[in-house]
């Protein structure tokens, strides 16, 4: 499964990580386990101001869970693409579906409670959007949880939100709209990871964006050709010719 359902109360240590991750993306090595990476990441320093517990706790809990687990080579793409230059604007959107993909509680907080306010045009986002979101869960009977395990959730879900760029500091709601690698990225990992062609278009991880179905059609029909691919589109029926052959070939193609 490419996403957690689990609506657990913890919050990956931390949520989005995006600066620890920009560490360990390059020093992480395929054939390593939890322990020696994490080993590694300890005995080399990459990580001075974090304790050993600490550094523990975010290589073998969130890093491997992440990223190694889904799919062992996620890891050396998102090192490659880093590598090679991609805006860390759109590498944060990339790093944001993947936190989602990881804790099912902020994946559904966006599609629930977040682009709801995008599409009624609301402007602000309020801090106790998060606490008002959970209590509804806890009264939908989704949710068991202390009111200590409430405010730390609901913390984190707004911490994550401003990471990863949804809301500002001071709870603007900030446009959202993936760039076209971003787009292209997910096409093919969605493709290569074995979806046909209609359910990568129904995928529910384009409502993190708060893409419609006929907003990602758009966007692959704008993104013809010169994305790797040739889309033919017929009524409801959309039908790709992918160009590229694995992930590594899309990645050394479009960047």
């Amino acid at each position: 499964m490419r996403y957690n359902t689990n609506l657990t109360a913890q919050f990956a240590q931390g949520a989005s990580l995006i600066n620890e991750t920009l560490v360990l993306l390059p020093a992480y090595k395929e054939s390593m386990t939890r322990r020696q990476f994490s080993k590694y990441v300890i005995e080399n320093g990459l990580m001075p101001s974090c304790t050993e517990r600490r550094i523990t706790n975010v290589v073998e809990e969130v890093f491997f869970k992440r990223f190694v687990e889904r799919n062992p080579s996620l890891p050396k793409w998102l090192a490659a693409i880093r590598e090679r230059g991609l805006l860390l604007e759109e590498f944060r959107q990339i790093l944001m579906v993947y936190c989602a993909r990881d804790i099912a509680v902020y994946y559904n907080f966006i599609i629930e409670a977040l682009n709801p306010c995008r599409c009624s045009g609301q402007q602000e986002f309020n801090k106790t959007e998060a606490r008002i979101y959970l209590e509804r869960l806890q009264k939908e009977g989704k949710i068991n949880w202390k009111e200590t395990v409430h405010k730390k959730i609901s913390s984190s879900l707004n911490t994550a939100l401003k990471n990863f760029d949804q809301v500002s500091s001071k709870g603007k709601i900030l446009e959202c709209r993936p760039s076209d690698f971003t787009i292209l990225y997910f096409l093919h990992e969605l493709h290569f990871a074995g979806l046909s062609d209609a359910a990568i278009v129904n995928d529910t991880d384009w409502q993190l964006f708060n893409l419609s179905r006929e907003d990602v059609i758009t966007r692959i029909m704008d993104l013809n050709i010169k994305g790797g691919y040739i889309a033919q589109r017929s009524g409801d029926l959309l039908v790709i010719s992918w160009n590229h052959k694995t992930m590594e070939e899309f990645i050394d193609a479009a960047l």
